[in-house]
């Protein structure tokens, strides 16, 4: 179907409004994927424009359907038009049906209401031009860490490959997990996955939520004299009557590649060759793939952690390339964040609070680092919730000049500076200069 048999079909359509024609386009659509992902993107995105249209339809049942047909026949012209033509996704074209470029919108649906199609043609074409100028300058501000990652990962399986001919020996990661949280089982999936792609051979340990706290203690000890283990990696959380700190102390610092001994941290404090903690680390290294300077940068961490807050603190303010930073870190007890993260040209946001960072406590054209990972309830979809941020992604995304996805972003750097570290313990193990 060209431009001109749509327009044709939606005058057609505009002198024939009834409840048959929203199952008629539905059915018809040329990409019904893409309607459908339209209607979740409506649902999801869009309550504030839907309450303010009265679509009751949108959110109980089509009782009210003379009040809305009006309204919805023309957002589905207009969904047509624009997915099919002008090839838009979903939600590009939701937003700018609601929210941008109003004059042009009109143009195009006065063109068919009117029954010029120079003017409806000439509206598609610069609603186009507009979603797609803000894509490419949306996409600009984006951080791909899984981008970033994969190329670690690429460029550290033909490391690995090379050091396997020379050693004959395969570098090994195990994985310790205890208890069945979802979050951990995933995660140690991905791992395992990350695993593969780099050639590293991973050994898992699964024990049950009511595990001795001697056979954890047992296992360890094993794993540090294994030889072919060169990294141990003990998930967290722990059910709750194992002492976290007491279990990671236990590993070797020589095989701690997530970097939580005292000693790698003490390094790390030091600015010491060590195992520097895998999210920090990857924070460093995605600012380095985009080539951000934090050099005399004011860097606000947000969130006090020993596993991301402190230790990314310490990384930017140490001497060298990506750091030099000037660091202030903030917690949950500090008093108005807002007015530190007001002045920061980076922000690393890893409190844990879903969109915690918003639009009014940033300045314009700082570097968003978002750490978090948060269910945020969302009963418009199957699970009943989405992941978030510790930023309010679009609220902000118009004022940064780049940022972290969520996910996407810090998460799967995290897991490939794991992948680094085990690399890392081999070569040390096996007396191989970095």
């Amino acid at each position: 179907m060209d431009l001109k048999e749509i327009f044709d079909k939606q005058i057609e359509l505009n002198e024939r409004i009834n409840p048959d024609l929203y199952k008629e386009i539905h059915d018809n659509a040329i990409r019904r994927q893409r309607f459908l992902e339209f209607e979740l993107a409506l649902r999801q995105e869009s309550a504030e424009a839907i309450d303010s249209l009265n679509w009751k339809w949108w959110k109980n049942s089509p009782d009210d359907w003379e009040n809305i047909k009006v309204e919805l026949v023309d957002m589905l012209h207009f969904w047509v038009s624009m997915c099919t033509v002008a090839d838009l996704n979903a939600k590009d074209v939701m937003n700018l049906y609601f929210k941008k470029n109003e004059l042009n919108h009109h143009r195009q649906n006065n063109g068919y209401k009117e029954g010029n199609y120079d003017k409806y043609k000439d509206g598609i074409e610069d609603n186009k031009k507009y979603v797609l100028n803000k894509e490419t300058a949306i996409d600009k501000k984006i951080l791909d860490g899984k981008k970033v990652a994969a190329e670690i990962l690429e460029n550290l399986k033909i490391e690995i490959d090379d050091l396997k001919s020379r050693l004959q020996k395969t570098p090994g990661l195990a994985v310790i997990l205890a208890g069945n949280n979802p979050a951990s089982e995933s995660y140690i999936k991905m791992k395992k996955s990350d695993c593969e792609k780099t050639g590293i051979k991973s050994f898992e340990y699964r024990f049950p939520e009511n595990i001795q706290e001697k056979d954890l203690i047992e296992l360890i000890e094993s794993l540090n004299n294994d030889q072919n283990v060169n990294g141990i990696l003990l998930q967290l959380p722990l059910p709750d009557h194992l002492n976290e700190d007491k279990m990671l102390n236990l590993i070797s610092p020589a095989k701690d590649v997530d970097g939580f001994h005292p000693t790698n941290v003490g390094k790390l404090l030091l600015d010491l060759p060590t195992f520097k903690s895998c999210t920090p680390y990857g924070i460093c290294e995605i600012l380095k793939a985009y080539n951000i300077s934090t050099e005399g940068k004011h860097i606000v961490v947000v969130g006090r952690s020993n596993i991301v807050g402190k230790p990314i603190a310490s990384m930017l303010a140490q001497k060298g390339p990506y750091a030099n930073g000037t660091v202030t870190l903030c917690h949950s007890r500090t008093t108005n964040i807002s007015e530190y993260t007001k002045q920061a040209d980076i922000i690393v946001a890893a409190i844990g609070k879903p969109l915690f960072i918003k639009k009014d406590m940033i300045k314009k054209g700082a570097v968003i680092i978002d750490v978090g990972i948060n269910k945020v309830e969302d009963r418009s979809i199957p699970r009943g919730y989405r992941i978030a941020g510790d930023v309010d992604y679009d609220n902000i995304i118009d004022s940064v000049s780049a940022i972290t996805p969520v996910p996407g972003g810090v998460g799967p750097m995290t897991r490939a500076m794991l992948m680094v570290n085990t690399t890392l313990a081999y070569k040390q193990q096996n007396i191989i200069s970095s």
